[in-house]
Parts: structure tokens; C-alpha cells; sequence
């Protein structure tokens, strides 16, 4: 064991390790197969192995890897790379199992594949369906952002009627569209599944009708997300018949469904059978009139219920109805989301009212709605005094609160700051989008000091400019454990920058920064560099649309090497050219965890010789999966090498044959 650890702890500083559990499981890299001594790996009892392929790999190699762990339970993990590399993982697979290695595959992960998908996805998809048959023991598999092609459904059904120990089935965003009616028959036999996610694959009415046999058979099912399918009332009458049959489910998604006043109707009529039922999601469902009456009768029977989600209805002024219901009934709904629903102020009175039951809630989304001061006040408890009785006030275990996107100005906002210092839990604030001026931010500033745990804050789209950043800056210095700070378009400027730097001198804890669109310019960059050197656990920054320059990424370039952790770095339409480029590559390449760098609309690549910068970018920097070059001047034939030489990065350039 000792050996094992020290060995991995090697793999790791290089970047192939991806995460190491403390007791038996660990998940690595596939390019540490020729390193593993066999001896060391049947000490694990699970091992995952997580597949980031950049560059072409031997389908040898990947077989070779996995007969490492012939007495061990495998896991195979693709997330967020190319459809190319797909094709040679199933290569590598298919060939392991030729030699009689399938049977320990037990999960199989293709995630989030990035780009567009090409004619390499459809032999993937027949390459799958053979990996799939030759790994009966399959108990996960997730197939996401495929775009499967006309029968390839029928092929990847039939595979997976084998598996009948599947437990988890995930084909979130797949493109199944009609080729879902291929899936029910084979899928039938699969009668332990418990996990089944099948978003946003536009199945329609015919869609689920199609379904609509598999469903009756999967009686387990306790996790359930039809989302962005547009099934409409027809659809959701037949979803209906089949939640009656399993009363165990626990989570429920059919945002995006457009349910309408009648399919929402459907849907509370059958929800006191969901006793069980601890999470809801109906967003974007034109709910509003008398389907918000119904429906908070049916909520108030779902007891077990801890998140709730009604985001983009019609619901305005009876949110307060629902919420009275819902927090009466269900004591322990710790999640509520009524965002985008056109709340204005007499919803937001009724809301704080019902708000007086909501002790145990902890996340509130108020985000893009109407509420002005007058609503405020209301929902904070506020006037002139807090009323212990209401609002916010009454919610001590709040520990996020979304209410972004309304029209609330000043005066909304000092009763806000009068009321949050009541949250001592509160973690996660968002307040940008509205027009609380400088004086609301003062005050903001005031209570944000008396937040302990305050990890997030979003300020963003708020006219701060350099005296609102100065104010905001002493409440900073009082945020010790903040995380993520958010300031897009507050027209702070270099001024502005150098007081939030004072600001967060002390924030050791920071791992994602938004300053985008700050009329920063050289000096600014040249401000925030200094802050750099001192957040070394930061893993996102978002520079774009500051127009540093060279000078600014020099600045940049010459500090972000201390930001080890890093791994998205967004510096788009910044007027950087190839000299400034050089010196950021330079620093870059001491940042092994970077994953995204964004350099759309910079001149970046226009002296010859200056794109293979990026080949040294590209070996230092492990992890890196994506890189943007659109509109940076990059030739044609260059853009076509880096294509030909990394076709497990996605680049963003022109495409071939563009002009």
C-alpha cells in the first residue's frame, strides 16, 4: 500500500491522476497502464479509469491497461473530449474484450462529448453497441451528447437488453428524438433500473407514447428526469399511469414539458401518490390561472418533499399560495426556485408571509423576476424595523439566496443588507442585475462583513465603477472564506481593480474570479497580477473584454504561473497580440491543471512561427481539452496541423476549407 500511494502521488504531480480515494477505490488515467505492477493493483477492490486521451493513442495500449485489473471491478470514465477519442477508447475496449477482459466492466461513462459530432460519432455508435454486448455485468452506463444517428438507437437498445443487472441508465441530450421508439422493447428486460435520465431528447407526444411500455416494467425506478421532451398534456397523462406503479420515486424532472395549464392539472393529481418523492422539477411549463390552485393542493400531499423547482412559469402573485402550502405541509423543503415568474410586489408580499414557515429552508430563487423596493422591504421584513415575524428574517437557515434580474434599486437594497446579517449561514449571495447604485453597495458592503461563511457573491451588471468597487472593497477584506466572486460588467477600471485587490488580499480560499468587461485595460491587469501570486488555489478567471493588451498579458502571464490549480482561463477581446501571447504561454505552461484557455478575437497568431507556441502549450499543459482561436488569425494549414496533431482537443478556428 505505501508503494501504491507513493507511486500514485507520482502520477499525480503529472498530471494523470485524477482522484484517489483514502480506502480502496482510485481513478486514474489510462496512460499509466505501463507503469502498474500487477502485484500492486489487486489490493484495489474497484478501480476507475478515466480516459483523456489528446492525442492518438494504441488500441493495444488501452487493452493492455485493462488487463491490469482482470480480478478487479472496472469502471470507464470519457467526460468532455473529442468524438474522436471516443472512437479509440471503443477500439481499445473491444479489443480487451476480445481477449476476455469484458466481464469486469461493470460501469461504462462516455459524458459531454465537446464539439460537433462527425461521421467517426456513427462508428463509435456501432463500436458501442459491440462494447455494450461483449460487458453483460454493465450496471452504469451514460451515453450524453451523442447524436445518434437514424437506427443507431435500435443497435445501442438491443445491446443493452443483455445488461440485466442495469441499475443506471443516463442518455441525457443523446438526439434520440423519434429513434426513441427503438429503445421500450429492448429496454423491457432492464427491470432493476432504479436511475433513468432521458432529457432533452425532444420525444414529443409519439415519443413517450413509445415509452410508455418500458416505463410499466420498471417498477424500481426512484430517479426519473424527462425534461426538455415536449410531451404536452397527452404525454404527461401517460407518465401519470406509470407513477402510480412506483410509488418509491424520489426524484421527478418534467421541466421543459409544456405541461400547460392542463398537463399541470395532470401532474398534481398524481402527486399525493409520491410519498416518497423528495425533489420536483416543473420549470418552463406555462403554468399560471387555475393550474397554480391545483397544483398547490396536489404539492401540500408531498410531504417528503426537500427541493422543489418552478422556474419560468406564469405563477406572478401565486407564488405566495404555493409557498404557504408547500412549507406548511413539507417541513423539510431546504430548495425552492420560483425564478422567471414574473413576481412582482404582491407576490413578493404574499411570498414573505408563507416565508414565516420556511425554517429549514436553506436555497431561495428569487433570480429575474419584477420585484421593486416596495417588495423588498416586504420580503426582507423590513420597515423601518425588522419584523421578526416574516420575510428572510424568518428563514435562519438560508444558505443561498438568488435574487438577481429584478428592478429593486437603493432602497431594496439597504433592506436586504438590514436583514442578512439574520442568515449567518448564508454562503452563496447573488444581488447583481439590479440598480442599487453606490450607496446599496455600500450597504451590501456593511453586511457582507458580518457573513462568516459567505463563499459566493455575484455583483454583476452593477454600475459600481471605481467608487462602488472601493466601497465594496472594506466588506471584501471581512470575507476570509469567499470562493467565488462575480463582477462582470460593473465599469470598475484599473482604479477599481486595485481596491478589490486590497480587498481580497486576504482571500487565500478564492478559486473562481469574473472581472470580464471592466474597462480594466494595461493597468488594471497589471493590478490584479499582484493578487495572483496569492490565490494559488484558483481554478477559474474570466478576463475577457477588458482590452489589457500586451503589456496586461505580460502582467498576466508573469503571475498565473503561480495559479497551479488553474483550469479556465477566458481572455477573449483583449487586443493581445503574438507577443503578448508568448509571454502568457510562458507562464501557462507551470498551470498543468488547465483545461479551457479562450483567446477568441486577439490577434494572437499573426506573425508566422507564432502558433507553435501552442505545441509547447498543448505538452505542458495535461489536462487542456479545449482552446479557442477563433478570430485570431490563424492560417488555414496551421489550423489543420493542430487538428491533425491534437484530435482529442477541441480547437476553435476556422474549419477546414473556410476561407
Amino acid at each position: 500500500r505505501p508503494q501504491l500511494v507513493s507511486m500514485l502521488e507520482e502520477f499525480a504531480s503529472v498530471g494523470l491522476l485524477e482522484r484517489v480515494w483514502p480506502t480502496d477505490r482510485v481513478t486514474m488515467g489510462m496512460g499509466v497502464s505501463k507503469w502498474m505492477r500487477r502485484d500492486l493493483t489487486q489490493q484495489l477492490d474497484t478501480v476507475t479509469l478515466k480516459a483523456s486521451f489528446r492525442q492518438k493513442v494504441a488500441v493495444s495500449d488501452i487493452a493492455a491497461c485493462l488487463s491490469r485489473f482482470q480480478s478487479n471491478s472496472v469502471a470507464v470514465r470519457m467526460i468532455r473530449r473529442r468524438p474522436v477519442a471516443c472512437s479509440w477508447l471503443l477500439e481499445g475496449l473491444s479489443l480487451a474484450q476480445e481477449r476476455g477482459l469484458g466481464t469486469i466492466i461493470t460501469q461504462l461513462i462516455l459524458q459531454d462529448f465537446r464539439g460537433a459530432a462527425d461521421d467517426g460519432v456513427g462508428r463509435s455508435a456501432r463500436k458501442l453497441a459491440q462494447v455494450i454486448r461483449g460487458a453483460p455485468a454493465l450496471t452504469h452506463f451514460a451515453c450524453t451528447r451523442f447524436e445518434f444517428k437514424q437506427d443507431e438507437p435500435r443497435d445501442i437498445g438491443e445491446a443493452l437488453s443483455g445488461c440485466t443487472a442495469l441499475t443506471s441508465l443516463n442518455l441525457d441530450n443523446a438526439r434520440l428524438q423519434g429513434g426513441v421508439r427503438y429503445l421500450p422493447g429492448a429496454l423491457s428486460t432492464c427491470t432493476q433500473l432504479r436511475e433513468v435520465n432521458l432529457r432533452n431528447n425532444d420525444m414529443g407526444p409519439q415519443g413517450m407514447e413509445s415509452l410508455f411500455p418500458a416505463l410499466l416494467c420498471w417498477t424500481q425506478l426512484t430517479w426519473l428526469d424527462l425534461g426538455s421532451n415536449r410531451i404536452g398534456p397527452d404525454g404527461m397523462r401517460l407518465l401519470s399511469q406509470t407513477l402510480e406503479k412506483t410509488t418509491a420515486m424520489t426524484y421527478l424532472d418534467v421541466s421543459h414539458s409544456l405541461l400547460g395549464e392542463e398537463g399541470a392539472e395532470v401532474l398534481a393529481a398524481v402527486l399525493p401518490k409520491l410519498k416518497a418523492l423528495q425533489h420536483l422539477g416543473a420549470g418552463s411549463n406555462g403554468i399560471h390561472g387555475r393550474s397554480v390552485n391545483v397544483l398547490a393542493q396536489g404539492l401540500s400531499q408531498c410531504t417528503s418533499l426537500t427541493s422543489l423547482n418552478l422556474a419560468s412559469n406564469e405563477i406572478g402573485d401565486g407564488v405566495g399560495l404555493i409557498t404557504e402550502q408547500v412549507l406548511g405541509a413539507c417541513t423539510a423543503l431546504v430548495r425552492l426556485s420560483f425564478a422567471g415568474n414574473q413576481v412582482g410586489d404582491v407576490g413578493a408580499t404574499a411570498l414573505a408571509s408563507a416565508l414565516r414557515k420556511g425554517g429549514a429552508l436553506a436555497h431561495l430563487d428569487l433570480m429575474n423576476n419584477d420585484m421593486m423596493d416596495s417588495g423588498i422591504l416586504e420580503l426582507a421584513g423590513y420597515r423601518g424595523t425588522m419584523n421578526e415575524g416574516s420575510g428572510l428574517v424568518s428563514c435562519t437557515a438560508l444558505t443561498r439566496l438568488d435574487i438577481e434580474v429584478n428592478k429593486f434599486g437603493t432602497a431594496g437594497m439597504t433592506a436586504l443588507a438590514c436583514c442578512l446579517p439574520n442568515n449567518l449561514r448564508l454562503e452563496e449571495l447573488s444581488v447583481g442585475a439590479n440598480d442599487i447604485g453606490v450607496e446599496g453597495t455600500e450597504k451590501l458592503a456593511i453586511a457582507i462583513a458580518l457573513l462568516p461563511n459567505l463563499t459566493s457573491l455575484d455583483v454583476g451588471e452593477v454600475a459600481l465603477k471605481q467608487t462602488g468597487a472601493e466601497r465594496l472593497a472594506v466588506g471584501l477584506k471581512g470575507c476570509t472564506a469567499l470562493t467565488d466572486l462575480k463582477l462582470t460588467e460593473c465599469n470598475i477600471g484599473a482604479g477599481g481593480m486595485a481596491a478589490l485587490v486590497q480587498g481580497l488580499w486576504d482571500s487565500s480560499k478564492l478559486t473562481s474570479l469574473n472581472v470580464s468587461e471592466n474597462g480594466l485595460r494595461a493597468q488594471g491587469a497589471v493590478e490584479l497580477s499582484e493578487l495572483l501570486g496569492r490565490c494559488t488555489n484558483l481554478e477559474n478567471l474570466e478576463l475577457g473584454e477588458n482590452m489589457i493588451g500586451d503589456m496586461g498579458a505580460t502582467s498576466i502571464g508573469g503571475a498565473v504561473g503561480q495559479c497551479r490549480k488553474l483550469r479556465v482561463l477566458d481572455l477573449r477581446w483583449n487586443q493581445i497580440s503574438s507577443r503578448g501571447f508568448a509571454s502568457l504561454i510562458q507562464g501557462l505552461q507551470q498551470c498543468p491543471a488547465l483545461r479551457e484557455l479562450e483567446m477568441f478575437e486577439n490577434d494572437i497568431l499573426g506573425e508566422r512561427g507564432a502558433d507553435l507556441q501552442l505545441d509547447a502549450l498543448l505538452y505542458a499543459c495535461v489536462a487542456l481539452s479545449y482552446l479557442g482561436l477563433a478570430d485570431t488569425r490563424i492560417r488555414l494549414e496551421e489550423s489543420q496541423r493542430l487538428r491533425s496533431k491534437w484530435p482529442g482537443v477541441e480547437i476553435a478556428c476556422p474549419p477546414p476549407g473556410s476561407a
